[in-house]
């Protein structure tokens, strides 16, 4: 998750907006309408250890599962892979192009999509459309380091792995959230090919493109054919989503209807409630930049405790902020801090289960 000034877009939403015509429902979406799911930065072959298949192999399932199933989500979004040059999933495209040892053995990813699904839950495959910070795969995949190039022979070839996974997967995967969609990357994309590749083993899949954070002046939505927003807040407050970065004079919003009008994307909002995406990462001091915490609220050391931060938001600020989205039946995706063997930060477990537990019983009366 990085920031990227996507200025050189905004005219995509603008644009959309001089044609309003009245909003149809999107089918795909309709499993999302109202809910709230989890996501997991699950990056670890990220950082020192790059022992794909031993980290994988250490990693607890079950114990994973009962965390998941604990916290009431009906959908998971899962990082297969980032920029790590590692992937918690075979793919024989990969070995092709970039040699052995960047895959893991155990199909860790697809295991969890369909304990998922086992569940009733959805699987959401979480994969970036570049490869900018991966060092060890570049050459293979023809990434070239310059803005103005379209990379077609690196997109030709990435779409044969995103190809060769979504038919592996199947209809265990219910979504693609694709991240790294930035202002140097948007204007090549081959978009119907892309979408076509990520659909190839679930024509039904939901699809979005992440640009960045949701702040002033940003694109909410990269193509009118995407099914969600992708939404990455990093920030809550007051229960809505933080716009700028002056908490003397905070500019707050939230959606008021389920899809981004006028296109047929469902509003998905998607933040951290612990650390800074992934479970040892900190949020900086509170300085005028995106990743800080307002000063109100003290400092944690993630990587020197070595475990998540508590919880940023209350039980009623969290519960404020979903009630509103499920009462518009919109989505919410809240990002919990996971540990290498797969066990998620208790306490925002325990939260998010306690004001799922609410929000499910307020639907109910309805």
């Amino acid at each position: 998750m990085r920031t990227f000034n996507l200025s050189i877009l905004i005219f995509f939403v603008f644009s959309i907006a001089l044609y309003a015509q009245p909003q149809v429902e999107n089918p795909r979406v309709h499993w999302l309408k109202g809910n709230y799911g989890v996501m997991v930065h699950w990056l670890f072959p990220t950082y020192k250890n790059k022992d794909v298949d031993k980290l994988t192999d250490n990693f607890d399932v079950d114990l994973f599962m009962r965390d998941f199933q604990a916290t009431g989500a009906d959908w998971l979004i899962f990082t297969v892979g980032q920029n790590s040059g590692t992937y918690a999933s075979p793919n024989s495209v990969i070995d092709k192009y970039c040699g052995k040892g960047h895959c893991s053995k155990r199909d860790l990813a697809l295991e969890i999509a369909r304990r998922v699904k086992k569940l009733g839950k959805r699987f959401i495959f979480y994969i970036p459309c570049e490869v900018r910070g991966n060092y060890t795969v570049r050459d293979g995949f023809c990434w070239v380091r310059n803005m103005h190039d379209p990379n077609l022979e690196f997109q030709k070839r990435w779409l044969e792995v995103l190809r060769e996974w979504s038919l592996r997967f199947g209809k265990d995967v219910a979504g693609w959230w694709v991240d790294g969609a930035y202002a140097d990357v948007v204007p090549h994309l081959k978009w119907d090919e892309w979408h076509s590749a990520l659909r190839a083993g679930n024509q039904h899949a939901v699809i979005t493109f992440n640009g960045g954070i949701i702040r002033e002046n940003c694109v909410f939505l990269l193509h009118p054919e995407h099914d969600i927003t992708a939404g990455e807040v990093n920030f809550l407050a007051n229960g809505k989503i933080l716009m700028n970065r002056d908490y003397d004079n905070m500019r707050l919003f939230l959606p008021n209807q389920p899809y981004l009008h006028p296109t047929k994307a469902l509003w998905h909002i998607l933040f951290p409630l612990d650390s800074y995406w992934a479970v040892y990462n900190n949020w900086n001091p509170p300085t005028k930049v995106w990743s800080s915490l307002p000063p109100y609220i003290p400092p944690f050391d993630s990587q020197k405790n070595r475990k998540a931060r508590p919880p940023l938001y209350s039980e009623a600020e969290l519960y404020a902020f979903m009630k509103h989205m499920s009462d518009i039946g919109g989505a919410t995706t809240i990002n919990i801090g996971i540990y290498e063997n797969g066990k998620m930060a208790d306490e925002s477990v325990a939260l998010v289960k306690k004001v799922g537990e609410r929000i499910k019983a307020q639907k109910q009366k309805k």
